[in-house]
């Protein structure tokens, strides 16, 4: 499928309006939007793995711990740790570098 510009741009939103219900996936959202991914979660019954930052003073680091299906998994910090996608060489933070992300397996089913 060939996405145009103007395609590219909705799809994140999109994303928010499909039904969640019984998916599993990999997601590592932009930082604006956890509190909607995890709200999502809650809300569509779906559950997969997401690439978090371990940010305890963020409001929703509470609803993220409470979604926790085992123990996140630290990434040990590399320059090349995050990459943007169809762009490889450039970075898309110093997130990596000054605090390792961290791959959580949550789950919004009861």
């Amino acid at each position: 499928m060939c996405l145009t510009d103007q395609t590219q741009r909705l799809l994140p939103s999109m994303h928010f309006s499909l039904n969640w219900s019984n998916l599993n996936f990999y997601a590592f959202p932009p930082f604006s939007v956890i509190p909607t991914v995890l709200n999502k979660l809650t809300t569509g019954g779906a559950q997969g793995i997401c690439v978090l930052p371990d940010w305890p003073t963020q409001p929703w680091y509470p609803r993220a711990l409470q979604l926790l299906k085992q123990n996140p998994v630290y990434l040990k910090a590399r320059k090349d740790l995050l990459q943007l996608p169809g762009h490889p060489k450039k970075k898309s933070s110093d997130l990596a570098q000054a605090e390792p992300p961290r791959t959580c397996q949550l789950s919004g089913r009861d």
